[in-house]
């Protein structure tokens, strides 16, 4: 469900959208480098997945893939598996 997953990424983003992320304490100690975030992104909504908060029909999704792009030139993806 297209507006499912744009609300659910619409959360997620909204918890790291004009933030200094170096002081969120979720982060603390970590380089939050674009690649980092891409995974942050989709672990995420893998949960929200997980939760049912996508709807039914994705349950079925056997993986995911992130890409957070800097600019037309520089980028970041973070690709992985859903849990069952």
């Amino acid at each position: 469900d297209i507006g499912r997953a744009t609300g659910a990424l619409r959360d997620v983003l909204a918890g790291l959208n004009f933030r200094n992320l170096d002081d969120e304490p979720a982060f603390r100690g970590r380089n939050t480098t674009t690649e980092f975030l891409a995974f942050v992104v989709h672990e995420r909504i893998a949960a929200k997945i997980a939760a049912g908060e996508l709807g039914p029909h994705a349950r079925g999704l056997t993986s995911l893939r992130v890409t957070l792009h800097e600019s037309h030139a520089a980028w970041a993806a973070y690709e992985g598996s859903l849990a069952d």
